[in-house]
C-alpha cells in the first residue's frame, strides 16, 4: 500500500512538473511530448527518476526549437546551425541523465526507430 501512494505521489509529481514547465507549449505539442517520452520509457525501461528527466529534456528541447523557429527564418543557415546544436545537447542531456545501460537502449531505440521510418 505504501510504495502504491508513492507511486501516485510520483506520477502526480511528475504531471506538475511537466505542466509548470511547459506553461507556454501548446496543449496538443504538450501531450505529444509526454505521449512519446512514455512510449520510450515503456520500452527501454526507464525508471520514474530517468522518465522525469527525460520528460524535462523532451520538454527544453521543444522550448527551445520554438525559439530557433521563431528567431530565425527557415532554411536560413542561422536556422540550420541553431538545430544542428539541438541534437548534441539533448543526446548529453539524456547520457547525463540515463543510465549507462538505458542510454544504450535509447541510441537502439532511436535507431531502429529510424530504420522503420526509412522502410
Amino acid at each position: 500500500m505504501r510504495k502504491m501512494k508513492i507511486g501516485v505521489f510520483l506520477i502526480l509529481a511528475l504531471f506538475t512538473t511537466s505542466i509548470l514547465s511547459a506553461q507556454d507549449l501548446p496543449k496538443k505539442q504538450m501531450a505529444n511530448i509526454e505521449a512519446q517520452t512514455k512510449k520510450v520509457a515503456e520500452a527501454i525501461g526507464l525508471s520514474a527518476d530517468e522518465e522525469k528527466k527525460f520528460l524535462e529534456i523532451n520538454i527544453e528541447t521543444a522550448k527551445k526549437q520554438k525559439e530557433i523557429n521563431k528567431k530565425f527564418e527557415k532554411g536560413s543557415e542561422e536556422f540550420k546551425a541553431a538545430n544542428k546544436e539541438l541534437w548534441p545537447n539533448k543526446r548529453k542531456a539524456v547520457e547525463e541523465s540515463f543510465s549507462k545501460e538505458n542510454y544504450k537502449k535509447w541510441l537502439a531505440y532511436l535507431n531502429e526507430q529510424k530504420k522503420n521510418k526509412e522502410e
